[in-house]
């Protein structure tokens, strides 16, 4: 049950039971259909990559399509690249600065 990978205070346990107490979670699509074979297709059952089998067999895609990401996803990657290039170019210009002051100082001598 999905609701046994929940990690919370005891206080809110029952919540998460009842929330999460019909869901079946499966590694991939067809183990979500084996699952939900296996119920009759009573619970819902949902993929690490978000696919949902729900009771009476309809379904529903995930986030991640076979290798696609989705728009959303594709931008933070690219924002978090931008970001891991600023932060090299800034340390790069730091060293340089570093460099050139003590050449500066070496040439002073």
């Amino acid at each position: 049950m999905a609701a046994d990978f929940v990690s919370c205070e005891d206080e809110v346990r029952p919540a998460v039971r009842f929330l999460l107490g019909q869901v079946i979670l499966a590694q991939d699509l067809d183990s979500a259909l084996a699952a939900a074979k296996q119920t009759e297709m009573t619970m819902r059952v949902v993929t690490l990559d978000g696919e949902v089998v729900y009771a009476g067999g309809s379904m529903s895609g995930g986030m991640r399509q076979k290798g696609n990401s989705s728009f959303f996803s594709r931008q933070q990657e690219m924002e978090a690249g931008a970001k891991r290039i600023r932060r090299q170019e800034q340390r790069i210009t730091s060293l340089l600065r570093k460099r050139w002051k003590k050449k500066k100082m070496s040439l002073k001598n």
